[in-house]
């Protein structure tokens, strides 16, 4: 969840918007669940990933972000 922005992602008021919220939560548990039980991965067409396949996946997809919002913070640091 980037932004096309310099500011780190916590001053930003992304926890105000119910609406985005709740899709964000729905999302994330419909994909959770596409991967990881049997059931939903029939219904998508996956394979479901055990315990360390899936925390691989996870840290691996959080490293852009993770990265961004660190040079966001040491950027806005500099300029400060």
């Amino acid at each position: 969840m980037t932004t096309d922005t310099h500011k780190p992602a916590r001053p930003l008021k992304y926890f105000k918007d119910k609406a985005l919220i709740g899709a964000t939560l729905i999302s994330l548990i419909v994909a959770i669940g596409a991967v990881c039980f049997t059931s939903m991965s029939a219904l998508f067409g996956t394979i479901p990933l055990n315990l360390l396949e899936f925390l691989t996946v996870l840290v691996l997809s959080s490293t852009g972000f993770i990265y961004l919002e660190i040079s966001k913070n040491a950027r806005s640091k500099m300029i400060d």
